[in-house]
């Protein structure tokens, strides 16, 4: 709903072509980034934290969209992705953990569907 509102805002804005793109790499591409801090803190934590850790960011990330809707800012609005993807892209590695190494063997098939979904 974020991605929505976001490029909403920048239609209503007239940003130029070029925001939108931008705006599109900035909400998927950090998701690497998260991906790899993900796996870094699995390494660390149990993958729970890793959870709570990834939620925290993805509230935080609400703040960003929220403040350049108030002040109208294509930039702001640019980096409201940001937030989203890294928190999405640090519970990739613990679902894949909890997919692979927390549920027993008669919940594999489950797992294994929340696994390709959340992919997907």
């Amino acid at each position: 709903m974020t991605f929505i509102m976001v490029f909403g805002e920048l239609a209503r804005l007239n940003a130029a072509p070029s925001s939108f793109a931008l705006a599109f790499i900035l909400s998927t591409s950090p998701g690497f980034l998260g991906s790899i801090a993900g796996k870094y803190l699995l390494a660390r934590i149990e993958a729970k934290y890793c959870f709570m850790i990834a939620e925290c960011i993805g509230a935080l990330g609400l703040m960003v969209p929220w403040y350049g809707l108030v002040h109208g800012s294509v930039t702001i609005l640019q980096l409201a992705g940001v937030a989203s993807s890294v928190s999405a892209g640090i519970t990739i590695p613990a679902i894949n953990h909890y997919t692979k190494a927390k549920l027993a063997p008669e919940d594999i098939g489950a797992g294994a569907v929340i696994d390709t979904l959340v992919f997907a």
